[in-house]
């Protein structure tokens, strides 16, 4: 500036004159509202900034924030809907610990839909619309919990020895259910029954009444009604040691003995004589012990008779007569069951013993009386049997076929080459009933 024509001089701060001058008054307005008001002083023309006035601004509003997260576990996708919120929402997503993404941007679809790619974590949801001049910004949080584990179920039969009928059987069960009634398992027989009283929501002790083949199974469930069938597990329960008592009637198919001798006396009177040992029939019993692994011990007795003949000629004169023979084996033996609780009990076995034989007397003629004796022997010899319940009975059908080698000595008192060796070995059929204990 100059002072009265005076020099330039520079001044470098503000600087204020006071006086009274007219002057004129412009106000200019820019886009945004602004007053910019100047003075124009009508002596010296001089263009100056008196003052700058904003605008007055229209109250704030509240924004909106909306958020609903809906998780479908089953199909393993996302349904994010932030409608109804201010524009300019935005959703953000973060496991625990986790980084944050971005689901829905700001002035994107406020709806998202999409796969779910780690169903099994818990995620905060943020919906968010920043502050603005005219806004106040919101904030909306959602937790959507982590999806219950797919459900399984492994079950196992922890035994080391045999299992015997009314012995408890440890069952564990491994796996993923949710909650009571959400895991039942339960055993089944070789028809596919269920068996009561082997239902378990959990590892368990269970016992079987009977003898036979089981299977576990079952089925778990989560929270949200998932489910999945449990890896099976199978039991063998055998008998514990029980007895056997057989009844039964027997046919005796016996090697036809026929022993014979003709002879001229001192007179010439010619004398023949001939002795036939046969078939037979009579009842038995036994008593068997059956222990857990199949093999019995068995003691039999059997009660019957064998057919005796003797026919007697002399010179016209003809004459027989016949007379059973008591035939009683006694045995002892080791049977050996194929499937002792299934529903046929096959077995076979060995025995030893000894056979009781009677003598017997034939009257051939009215003057005439014919004996022939018979030794008791050791016998030996091999069965096959079977047994078959009745349904859940004791009781069952018994049938059985002994070959017995027996070998007697056999004498006659009108035989003169007797004593000898006479080999009997009969064949014994028998059919009755069984009962177990």
């Amino acid at each position: 500036m100059r002072r009265k024509g005076g020099a330039p001089t520079t001044i470098d701060a503000p600087l204020c004159f006071t006086m009274n001058v007219e002057a004129w008054m412009i106000d200019v307005e820019d886009d945004e509202g602004r007053v910019y008001t100047f003075a124009i002083p009508k002596k010296c023309m001089n263009f100056s900034l008196l003052s700058v006035t904003e605008p007055e601004l229209p109250p704030k509003t509240d924004a909106v924030c909306k958020l609903d997260v809906q998780r479908d576990c089953r199909a393993n996708t996302w349904r994010i809907d932030a409608s109804g919120s201010s524009a300019g929402v935005s959703v953000t997503m973060a496991s625990a610990g986790g980084a944050r993404r971005t689901v829905i941007a700001a002035g994107a679809d406020p709806v998202f839909t999409g796969p779910d790619d780690d169903p099994f974590t818990a995620y905060t949801f943020t919906a968010v619309v920043p502050d603005s001049d005219t806004v106040n910004g919101c904030r909306a949080d959602r937790t959507a919990e982590a999806c219950p584990p797919l459900p399984s179920c492994t079950i196992r039969v922890d035994v080391t020895d045999d299992v015997l009928v009314d012995t408890p059987v440890q069952v564990t069960i491994d796996g993923s259910w949710d909650g009571p009634g959400a895991l039942r398992v339960e055993a089944f027989d070789e028809d596919g029954n269920a068996v009561p009283g082997t239902e378990l929501n959990g590892s368990g002790t269970v016992t079987f009444a009977k003898a036979g083949t089981y299977t576990f199974r079952g089925e778990a469930q989560n929270r949200i009604g998932q489910t999945a069938t449990c890896d099976e597990a199978a039991v063998i329960v055998k008998r514990k040691g029980q007895w056997i008592g057989r009844a039964y009637g027997a046919l005796i198919d016996v090697d036809r003995a026929d022993v014979s001798e003709s002879r001229f006396l001192a007179d010439g009177t010619h004398e023949a004589d001939k002795a036939i040992i046969g078939d037979g029939a009579g009842f038995g019993v036994s008593l068997e012990y059956l222990t857990s692994v199949g093999l019995g011990i068995e003691a039999s007795a059997m009660f019957a008779q064998i057919a005796g003949d003797y026919f007697y000629d002399l010179d016209d004169a003809w004459g027989m007569d016949d007379d059973d023979l008591r035939f009683i084996p006694l045995t002892l033996g080791l049977n050996y069951h194929f499937n002792p609780d299934g529903p046929v009990d096959v077995f076979a076995g060995v025995f030893a013993g000894i056979a009781l034989l009677d003598d017997a007397s034939f009257q051939v003629l009215d003057n005439v009386v014919r004996s022939i004796e018979l030794d008791d022997e050791f016998i030996w010899g091999l069965q096959l049997g079977l047994d078959v319940p009745f349904g859940d009975s004791p009781w069952g059908f018994h049938a059985a076929a002994r070959y017995m080698d027996l070998e007697t000595e056999f004498d006659a008192d009108g035989i003169d080459a007797t004593p000898l060796d006479l080999d009997l070995s009969p064949t014994i059929f028998s059919a009755g009933v069984a009962y177990r204990f």
